[in-house]
């Protein structure tokens, strides 16, 4: 099942539709090293090899990986940044929590329960959409991923390797 993704592009990064679909996008590591940021390379290797201990059992050993992956969302975020609207294979989309991600960094290596949460409580794409849906919270212009009982799923991320791309559909503006 084909699905739409949203991944943020650079303000300085000028390439139209045709050069991403000829030159394709970067993995995180070799995004994180083309910028030098081998402390943040770090963290992410350890993450990446404490995933299989707390994934869901179905998701194990299917070789996600943060550092090998693109990074999207599920829906159009609000920001002033470009963004790329790509389609991707949804059995191939792991979406996981990104507020978990932020405080796994704040806390470091080692015994970090945000650690455990983030990989734990993984979802493929096409689960998550089948779960969860984009609806208005409060203020008709704030919107929230929620399921059936309005629980929240807080700051979605979707992680999936360059060759699961099927299409670069276009550029939106900001």
């Amino acid at each position: 099942m084909l699905q739409n993704v949203y991944r943020e592009l650079s303000n300085n990064d000028k390439r139209n539709i045709e050069n991403l679909s000829e030159l394709g996008l970067n993995s995180r590591l070799k995004s994180l090293k083309r910028r030098g940021l081998h402390d943040i390379i770090s963290f992410e290797e350890w993450l990446d090899s404490v995933a299989n201990e707390f994934l869901p059992p179905h998701l194990k050993h299917k070789g996600f990986s943060r550092l090998a992956s693109v990074f999207a969302w599920p829906h159009i975020p609000k920001n002033g940044m470009r963004k790329v609207e790509l389609i991707i294979d949804g059995e191939e989309g792991l979406v996981l929590p990104h507020d978990c991600y932020t405080s796994a960094v704040h806390f470091g290596k080692g015994k970090n329960v945000f650690v455990k949460k983030y990989w734990s409580e993984a979802l493929l794409l096409k689960d998550f959409l089948k779960r969860y849906s984009f609806r208005p919270f409060g203020k008709n212009d704030y919107y929230v991923w929620q399921d059936e009982n309005g629980f929240s799923y807080t700051q979605p991320e979707v992680i999936f390797k360059p060759e699961a791309i099927r299409e670069f559909r276009k550029i939106l503006p900001i």
